[in-house]
């Protein structure tokens, strides 16, 4: 993990990462707000309760689950801080498989909620 100049979101996106490594649904879902969007590949989606969030993530697992998932590393291409409690962080994710490394960028926006960042917004793309 490169780049990202704030201790407490590289914290954070190191808590992101150990839940993607376990493949925990209910682990990665707890780093996003309720509501939170996501576009990705299956288009703009708003996930408006937490078994929303939980299910979108758990599609995500399956997907890593199928790629032979081995671990995830991350470069931050930029992060601008908007205040004490929001931010906006663009990742460069390699992501380690069975065969071939997966590249890809996301854009996130987080907000610090009660001392905890939380993505309220992702948008995957670059692939």
């Amino acid at each position: 993990m490169a780049g990202l100049p704030h201790d407490d979101l590289q914290a954070f996106f190191r808590g992101y990462i150990e839940s993607f490594d376990a493949l925990s649904a209910s682990r990665i879902a707890e780093h996003y707000t309720v509501p939170s969007t996501v576009s990705d590949s299956s288009g703009a989606q708003t996930l408006s309760s937490a078994e929303h969030v939980h299910a979108k993530m758990a599609s995500y697992c399956d997907n890593m689950k199928a790629l032979d998932y081995e671990g995830a590393s991350f470069a931050c291409t930029a992060c601008y801080r908007l205040g004490p409690d929001a931010c906006f962080v663009d990742l460069e994710w390699t992501i380690a498989t069975g065969a071939e490394p997966l590249v890809y960028k996301t854009g996130y926006w987080l907000h610090n909620l009660d001392g905890v960042w939380k993505i309220n917004s992702a948008a995957v793309y670059g692939f």
